[in-house]
C-alpha cells in the first residue's frame, strides 16, 4: 500500500486525529498544511483504490497542495487565519465545486465543473479549509444502496462485504477511514445518519433551514439539508459552526442567523453528568418494519444504562404514541407514509438542472431520464427511483390534492410530537439510526425513525453506540451501530450536543477499522526555551475596517433563476460583527431612469471570521428597477451591538 507506520509522540496520527490536535500542530508550526494535506491524500491512494478498496472518493482534488502551500505562505506572512486553517474536508459529490468537477454520481456530469462553490463550501474555504476530495454518493442521491454508475459499489472499512448505507456513504467512510477528520453530506431521507451508524462516526442532521442547501442537487427542498460528518460530537459540532447561517439564496435559512448561539455549538460538546435531563425511549421497531435485531437491542439497552449512569432520567414513550407513529395522528402512517420525496423530487431537481453554471449536460429532470433511456448513465437502483418520480405531475389537481396531504400529515406529525415531547418533558428521544447492522453489497439500506427528523425538521445526531452482529447472517467481523438523539423542536442543537457529547464521553465505544490502519506525519521538534516576546495587545473590541469586494456580474446572468444575486466577500472584522449591506443606484442613474428608489436590495450577515463569501439576493421587484447601464454601488456598515463601526463600499459600471 505505500503506507503506514504508528504514530508517536513526535508525530501526529491523520486515521484519529481530532480538528483540535490538527489545529495544535498547525498552530504550533510543527506540522505544515502541505505535509497533512500530503498526508490524506496518501492515504486515499492506499485504501480508496488499493489496499482494501473502499471507493469512497470519486475525486481527489486537482489543486489540494497548491490550496495548502498557499494557506503555508499566509502563515508564515503573520497574516491571520481563518477557523478552519488547513482542515481537510470531503464533500458528498452532489456538492458544487468551483475547482473540482461536481459529477452527482453519473457519467453524464463527468467532465462538468460549476462556476462557483455552493456557499457552504465558500463558507469553509473563506475559513481556510482545504477541500480535499469528492465523495462517492448514490446518484443524485436517489437511492441508498452505496453505489453510483461513475465510481461503483463502497466497501465498508470494517467488513469490505457490507454495504457502506447511502447516499452520503463516500463521505461517510471517507471519515471512518481516517481520509478528514470532517465530511459534508446531504439528507432528505437517512442520508448522513445511515451511512454514519454502517461507518461507525457521528453526523448531524441539522433543523432544516440551519444550513444552505443552495449548489447542492436536491431530493426534495422539504426535506432537504446538508450536515456534518466526523469522528467525534464534538468535531461534527465544529463542522456545523462553519456551515449554519443563512444563506439570501435559500429563502428557508432566513432565520437561521437568529438561532445560532453565540458560543457557537462546538462550546456545548462539554461531555459532563447529565443531572435533570429527561430523555424519551423507543425500545422496539415499529411493527411494520420487524422490529429491531436483537444484538441492536441489546446495545440499546446497554447505552440506556449508561446515560442512567450519568444522571439522566430516561422514560418509555408510551406505546400507544409509538403505534400512532405507524398509523396514528388521524392521518394514517405519519412516519412511514408522509415524505414527499417521490412527489418533489422532479420539479426540484429540474429547477436546479436548469440554473446550472456552466449550462449542464441535461437541463431537467425529464432530460436527466429520458423516458429511461439513459439508464447506464445513473445506476439501476437510481433509475427504480426515477421510474416512479418521472410520473408526478404537480400541476395536475388530483395530485396536487395527494401532495398537499403529505404536507399535512408532516405538520401533524410535528405538533403531535412537541405536544408528547412536552408532556413528558423530555429533552430527547432516542432510538437506533437503524435497527440492524449492515447488510451485504447490493442491499437496500434505509431508515424507520430517521424518517421522524427529515419530516419534523427537528435535528438529530447519530453517534457510535457499539458492534455486533445480525442473527440471521453474521459477518467475520462485529458491524457498528449508532444511538440517535432526536430534538424536541427546531434548533435544539445544542441541547443535543451536550447530551450526545456525554453520552458518546461515558460508553468510549468506537473503534478504528482496522482495513485502514494508522498513518502519521512526523512533527517538528520546537525549541524547549521558547524566546521571551513581547506582550501582545488584544485583538480591538470592533472591525478596524470592513472590506467589501465587488464580483462583476452582468445584467443577463442576474436575470437567471441561479444567478440572482451579488457575490460578496466581506472582511475586516476583528471579532464578531454584523454587516448591513446595501446595493445601491447612483443618484444620477437613477435619475436619468426616473427610479424613484436608489437603494436596490438590502441584507444582513453576522461574521465570525476574517472573512465570509455571501450573496445579496435580489428579488424580481429589485431586478426590474435595475438601469440598463449606469452605476452600481455596494456599501456595508459592520455593527457591534447596534453601533456603527466600520465603512466600506465598492461600485460597478455596466
Amino acid at each position: 500500500m505505500g503506507l503506514p507506520a504508528t504514530a508517536q509522540a513526535d508525530s501526529l496520527d491523520l486515521r484519529d486525529m481530532t480538528i483540535t490536535q490538527l489545529e495544535q500542530a498547525l498552530s504550533s508550526g510543527r506540522v505544515s498544511c502541505t505535509t497533512v494535506i500530503s498526508g490524506e491524500l496518501a492515504r486515499i491512494a492506499a485504501y480508496d483504490h488499493a489496499g482494501p478498496g473502499l471507493n469512497a472518493i470519486i475525486t481527489t482534488n486537482p489543486h489540494a497542495l497548491e490550496d495548502a502551500a498557499a494557506l503555508d505562505a499566509k502563515q508564515a506572512s503573520g497574516a491571520a487565519l481563518g477557523s478552519a486553517h488547513c482542515l481537510p474536508v470531503v464533500l458528498k459529490d452532489n456538492i458544487e465545486t468551483d475547482e473540482v468537477r461536481t459529477t452527482f454520481g453519473s457519467s453524464l456530469f463527468a467532465s462538468w465543473t460549476p462556476a462557483h462553490d455552493a456557499p457552504a463550501v465558500a463558507e469553509l474555504r473563506a475559513k481556510g479549509a482545504v477541500v480535499l476530495a469528492k465523495g462517492n454518493l448514490d446518484d443524485f442521491a436517489a437511492a441508498v444502496y452505496g453505489q453510483s454508475e461513475i465510481a461503483g459499489t463502497m466497501h465498508n472499512p470494517y467488513d469490505q462485504s457490507r454495504t457502506t448505507g447511502g447516499s452520503s456513504g463516500g463521505p461517510a467512510v471517507s471519515v471512518a477511514a481516517g481520509y478528514a477528520p470532517l465530511a459534508l453530506g446531504t439528507d432528505t431521507g437517512g442520508s448522513l445518519r445511515i451511512p454514519a451508524a454502517f461507518n461507525s462516526v457521528v453526523a448531524i442532521r441539522p433543523t432544516t433551514g440551519l444550513v444552505s442547501r443552495t449548489g447542492m442537487s436536491p431530493r426534495a427542498l422539504t426535506q432537504d439539508t446538508p450536515g456534518p460528518l466526523a469522528r467525534t460530537v464534538a468535531d461534527a459540532a465544529r463542522g456545523l459552526d462553519l456551515i449554519a447561517g443563512s444563506d439570501p439564496a435559500d429563502a428557508k435559512t432566513a432565520d437561521a442567523d437568529a438561532h445560532l448561539p453565540a458560543a457557537g455549538y462546538a462550546a456545548a460538546a462539554t461531555g459532563g453528568r447529565l443531572d435533570g435531563v429527561r430523555i424519551g425511549v423507543i425500545r422496539e421497531g415499529i411493527p411494520l418494519w420487524g422490529g429491531i435485531q436483537p444484538g441492536l437491542a441489546d446495545l440499546e439497552e446497554r447505552a440506556i444504562t449508561q446515560l442512567e449512569a450519568l444522571g439522566a432520567t430516561v422514560v418509555d414513550l408510551p406505546q400507544s404514541f409509538v403505534d400512532a407513529l405507524d398509523t396514528g395522528f388521524g392521518c394514517n402512517d405519519c412516519l412511514l407514509d408522509s415524505g414527499v420525496i417521490t412527489d418533489e423530487s422532479r420539479r426540484d431537481l429540474t429547477a436546479f438542472l436548469a440554473s446550472l453554471d456552466p449550462a449542464a449536460p441535461v437541463s431537467s429532470f425529464d432530460q436527466l431520464y429520458n423516458g429511461g433511456a439513459n439508464a447506464g448513465r445513473y445506476s439501476v437502483h437510481a433509475k427504480e427511483a426515477f421510474d416512479r418520480e418521472a410520473t408526478v405531475d404537480l400541476t395536475d389537481p388530483s395530485t396536487a390534492s395527494d401532495y398537499q396531504t403529505l404536507l399535512d400529515r408532516q405538520s401533524q406529525l410535528r405538533q403531535a410530537t412537541l405536544d408528547e415531547l412536552s408532556n413528558l418533558d423530555l429533552d430527547t428521544v432516542i432510538y437506533p439510526s437503524a435497527t440492524w447492522f449492515p447488510d451485504p453489497l447490493q442491499t437496500e439500506q434505509s431508515g424507520v425513525f430517521t424518517r421522524w427528523s427529515e419530516q419534523t425538521g427537528f435535528p438529530a445526531i447519530g453517534v457510535p453506540m457499539g458492534y455486533g452482529q445480525p442473527t440471521d447472517n453474521p459477518s467475520t467481523v462485529p458491524l457498528p451501530a449508532s444511538l440517535e438523539f432526536l430534538g424536541d423542536g427546531p434548533y435544539t442543537e445544542s441541547t443535543l450536543i451536550h447530551i450526545a457529547s456525554a453520552y458518546e464521553q461515558a460508553a468510549n465505544v468506537r473503534v478504528a477499522p482496522s482495513s485502514t490502519p494508522a498513518t502519521s506525519v512526523p512533527l517538528a521538534d520546537l525549541p524547549s526555551t521558547p524566546t521571551p516576546e513581547a506582550p501582545v495587545a488584544p485583538a480591538p473590541a470592533v472591525p478596524s475596517k470592513l472590506v467589501v469586494k465587488w464580483l462583476r456580474i452582468d445584467r443577463q446572468l442576474l436575470r437567471t433563476a441561479r444567478s440572482r444575486g451579488v457575490q460578496l466577500v466581506l472582511g475586516g472584522c476583528a471579532t464578531s460583527c454584523t454587516a448591513s449591506v446595501e446595493l445601491r443606484i447612483t443618484r444620477a442613474t437613477a435619475k436619468r431612469y426616473r427610479l424613484t428608489s436608489i437603494i436596490v436590495a438590502k441584507a444582513t450577515y453576522k461574521l465570525t471570521d476574517t472573512s465570509r463569501t455571501v450573496r445579496l439576493r435580489l428579488t424580481a421587484a429589485a431586478l426590474k428597477r435595475l438601469p440598463k447601464s449606469g452605476t452600481l454601488s455596494v456599501t456595508a456598515v459592520a455593527t457591534i451591538g447596534g453601533k456603527a463601526a466600520g465603512t466600506s463600499a465598492a461600485t460597478a459600471l455596466r
